[in-house]
């Protein structure tokens, strides 16, 4: 099975262009593979980009040291050398423009490190030069690649990914040291590129490289063009038929098909490499292949083939402290080679799957991690669709609830299967869903729009609601008119592949549109604790079902879609229940419902979902904490503070404003290192033993009998304020952004003081209103952007979420210019003044009975009177109703014009994506407040 269906590789075709002949070495061994390098360049100077600027930086720099090469051979005086000068300065300027704009840490393709830089060296030699922002970077990359590696190891018996690569070792190793690596099928290690590089730099000719080299050259036609990896049999025919096997693709794909000859080849390479295989026979095994080969056999085997398997070699070789390893040198792991592994896993028989539970359990929770802390999208280093990671991550999480649920894997524990998953899942249907274009398809790619029609079928294998299960179903048969349609005329390739440069396989494509177009979903026997996993039940949720769907804001949202988001959210707010009691003691208010714990979630992934699921999952949960605490210090200060008396107050209010100072100080002087942490959603956890009444320093509670009760308040209120400030974002952020972020947590729980004492006064008046003069106050403008904002905690959450979407690499945050500064706080101080009037519109009544001060107790709402009390008597409440409800919308105009003036200082079109739901998420809130007041009631307090 000497085969390869990869798309041809121009990095490739360029190193082969590179070869002499054996008798000359001013001839070219592939004279068709040069001219195709020069007939490729563009007009800008590069040549192409398969899909990603990686893709046209290695290809670019390959070609530029081919013709460089060439050139350096012939007279300088010749035509030919001034039309190789022309391409070689037209490919600099290119490359150099293409390198000026390249993200080096996100980049996934094989070797990219080394052979970036390796190029770069060599086109040095030929005196061409590049410099970009990125290569202190590159090259740190490099340094950690180069350090695992020797000379000794290359030359040694053993294999080594880093022979895929030689070429970045020219000039660095002798080349005659490595033939041993060298065979007449493989090349070396299955490359072109590297097989040329080796052959062209040996000083002694090896007519093996130049056969393995002249046989992949006519693979292909001859014509010059190769691919990136030859021969690739066991790589495509196991991934293309252990996919075929699954049970959402019809049985008869595969019963008219004798695959005898197919299971006697692979368990002959089996028995030969000990269970352990790689992409062709005879190369070095990985975990990837490995797996999807024991998938396929396992899979074969319940359809009536003989295949037995070992699957012990897999686990033994790859397993590594937190997941699986693909290669034992790689320096990330890989997401969708953990899915494959734990799907053979899985896939063994009941009795021996348990042995290997801890191996499931890890896997797993690695996967889980990945989506719940990592990124929007997954980003796999073998595929750079996230599409694909989550076709295999829907087919691992219905396996493993299935076994789950009829009894198996109870090694594992069960929040897991309870609660993560389920979690999980719904997450990602709802990303996926959120990724289909008008059109049916998924970035109008049809292997990727077949990734995803093969994940949803899996997830809909689970038992959903009607609703959801016929939405679903309905955007899945969308899909499909698309493959139908663009499939018989498709000439676009689809480079989702990742090896030295992106590339498709003829073979897969194929096998993935067939089986996205043959799916059947048959709903399996399920339990009834999973059928109730994935539905809401409560009645608070169909309460709030009907409430959210009436918010002008979701007006286009799918009632089915409402009620996924509706699933997902309770096992949000089951979180939220479970840590409520983290930070802030609610011992004196225990009969409170916490209502706002049911709609905190919903809101948060509905604000997401209408913003085309821009946020991550750990941003959401993360916000979701914020959320909490902050409802929570509302109600601590409306309850437990305001029953200080007016000299505790006072010290209290300079005690935090101190405080705050001296913790970014600290911060400041010491980084993250000093602080123990406390257990969050975020990572933070810290100890508080440094706080209890009697200890030392400048962070002990105030001494003195008379404000003794200040000690547990103090300590309550740092263990928040640490939360905020030492928060793993924030320590990353700018000390500027830490001194921003510290100055609104101070006037946030400020702004609670200063509204507490005017609860006091509002009550002392209503009581004796003759006797009672107003406090002297500011006019409603003022208050309303000061004291009403901060009250609010928007302008807190504002700067906190501005650390979460911020690049650990920026020096300042997403907004760092002074222009987007001043505009992204003009937009949080205008939403935060909305906000703020949304809130009082909709809790006139309720801060009535609680003596709260309302927006329209102000004298310009007053229309003559004075008091809400009046306003009710008289009728006019109607009229400051409308009144601050207009003023609200002019601050939305504000908001949204000054949302607008970042948009264009901004060049992160993901950053003002991420603050649209925040924006959104802020509104919701607001519109809630018009419909209905969430707010815990404060318990009034006896003495």
């Amino acid at each position: 099975m000497s085969f390869s269906s990869f798309s041809p590789s121009l990095y490739d075709t360029a190193w082969l262009s590179m070869v002499p002949t054996e008798s000359n070495k001013h001839a070219r061994l592939f004279p068709q593979c040069l001219e195709i390098v020069l007939q490729t360049q563009q007009t800008d100077g590069t040549w192409p980009s398969y899909a990603s600027p990686t893709d046209g930086i290695l290809v670019s720099l390959a070609a530029l040291l081919s013709i460089a090469t060439l050139r350096a051979r012939i007279l300088s005086s010749s035509e030919e050398h001034q039309t190789y000068t022309q391409c070689i300065q037209r490919g600099t300027s290119g490359v150099q423009k293409l390198l000026h704009s390249w993200d080096v840490e996100n980049s996934v393709h094989v070797g990219f490190e080394l052979l970036v830089t390796a190029i770069i060296r060599q086109l040095e030699d030929f005196a061409i030069q590049v410099e970009f922002p990125g290569l202190a970077k590159l090259m740190n990359l490099y340094q950690e690649k180069i350090s695992k590696s020797s000379p000794e190891l290359l030359y040694g018996s053993k294999e080594t990914t880093l022979l895929h690569s030689i070429e970045a070792f020219v000039g660095v190793i002798e080349f005659q040291k490595i033939s041993h690596h060298c065979s007449d099928e493989l090349g070396i290690f299955g490359s072109p590129a590297a097989t040329a590089a080796y052959l062209t730099h040996s000083p002694e000719w090896d007519l093996r490289a130049e056969r393995y080299l002249r046989r992949t050259v006519a693979s292909y036609g001859g014509t010059g063009i190769v691919p990136s990896a030859f021969p690739t049999a066991l790589f495509e025919a196991s991934w293309a038929i252990s996919f075929m096997l699954s049970p959402i693709v019809e049985e008869s794909s595969f019963s008219s098909v004798d695959l005898s000859l197919v299971i006697e080849f692979f368990l002959e390479v089996m028995n030969q490499q000990g269970s352990l295989v790689g992409f062709a026979p005879r190369i070095l095994e990985d975990a990837d292949n490995t797996a999807r080969s024991l998938l396929m056999l396992m899979r074969l085997g319940r359809v009536g083939y003989v295949a037995t398997v070992d699957i012990a070699p897999l686990v033994s070789k790859f397993e590594s402290a937190k997941c699986f390893k693909t290669y034992e040198l790689e320096r990330n792991p890989s997401f969708s080679a953990n899915c494959n592994v734990v799907l053979a896993l899985l896939e063994i028989e009941h009795e021996s799957n348990s042995q290997y539970a801890s191996q499931i359990e890890k896997a797993l929770t690695f996967l889980l991690g990945v989506v719940e802390t990592g990124d929007r999208d997954i980003t796999d280093k073998w595929n750079i669709s996230s599409e694909y990671s989550y076709m295999l991550l829907f087919e691992v999480i219905v396996l493993a609830l299935k076994q789950y649920d009829a009894g198996h894997l109870q090694a594992i524990p069960q929040d897991i299967f309870t609660n993560r998953i389920p979690k999980t899942l719904c997450r990602t249907i709802s990303q996926v869903l959120a990724g289909q274009k008008s059109d049916g398809s998924w970035g109008h790619s049809l292997e990727a729009t077949s990734y995803s029609i093969l994940g949803l079928s899996h997830a809909l294998r689970l038992p959903w609601g009607s609703t959801i299960y016929n939405y679903v179903t309905d955007r899945l048969s969308q899909a499909k008119r698309f493959l139908v349609e663009e499939y018989p005329r498709a000439e676009k390739k689809d480079y989702l592949w990742v090896e030295k440069t992106t590339f498709q396989s003829s073979l897969l494509k194929l096998a993935y549109c067939s089986m996205a177009l043959h799916t059947t979903v048959t709903l399996d026997k399920w339990s009834d604790s999973m059928v109730e996993t994935l539905t809401y039940v409560s009645i608070q949720s169909s309460t709030m079902k009907k409430l959210f769907s009436t918010l002008p804001l979701l007006e286009n949202v799918p009632a089915p879609l409402l009620d996924l988001v509706l699933v997902e959210a309770k096992y949000h707010a089951s979180s939220l229940a479970t840590g409520r009691h983290s930070i802030l003691p609610r011992s004196d208010l225990s009969s409170s419902k916490d209502k706002y714990l049911g709609y905190i979630p919903v809101i948060w992934l509905l604000g997401n979902h209408i913003n085309n699921q821009s946020l991550s999952a750990g941003i959401i949960g993360e916000m979701l904490r914020l959320s909490q605490l902050t409802y929570q210090i509302d109600e601590y200060m409306e309850t437990t503070i305001a029953g200080l008396s007016r000299e505790q107050t006072s010290i209290l209010e300079s005690w935090i404003r101190s405080e705050c100072s001296d913790m970014r100080a600290m911060v400041r002087g010491i980084g993250t290192g000093h602080f123990e942490t406390f257990q969050s959603g975020g990572g933070n956890e810290f100890h508080i033993s440094d706080f209890q009444e009697g200890g030392d320093g400048a962070h002990s509670p105030c001494r003195g009998g008379h404000l003794g009760t200040l000690s547990p308040i103090q300590i309550t209120l740092q263990k928040f304020l640490k939360y905020i400030l030492c928060h793993e974002a924030v320590l990353r952020s700018s000390p500027l952004i830490q001194q921003f972020l510290a100055i609104e947590l101070s006037e946030y729980l400020l702004a609670h003081m200063r509204q507490n004492s005017d609860n006091v006064w509002l009550k002392s008046w209503k009581c004796d209103s003759a006797q009672i003069s107003p406090p002297s106050r500011s006019s409603y403008f003022s208050w309303a952007r000061s004291t009403g904002a901060d009250h609010t905690s928007c302008p807190l959450a504002f700067r906190f979420f501005m650390c979460l979407i911020s690049k650990s690499d920026q020096v300042h945050s997403c907004f760092e210019s002074a222009q987007a500064q001043y505009f992204s706080s003009s937009v949080s101080r205008h939403l935060a003044t909305m906000c703020r009037q949304y809130n009082d519109y909709g809790s006139i009544m309720r801060d009535a009975e609680e003596n709260n001060l309302n927006s329209v107790d102000f004298a310009e709402f007053q229309a003559g009177t004075y008091g809400r009390e009046s306003l009710l008597w008289t009728g006019g409440l109607f009229s400051a109703k409308q009144s601050l409800m207009a003023i609200a919308e002019f601050e939305r105009k504000l908001m949204e014009q000054s949302f607008q003036a970042l948009r264009e200082v901004v060049s992160s079109p993901e950053a003002m994506g991420d603050l649209k739901v925040l924006i959104d998420v802020t509104d919701l809130f607001g519109q809630l407040y018009v419909a209905k007041d969430i707010t815990s009631r404060k318990r009034l307090r006896t003495e």
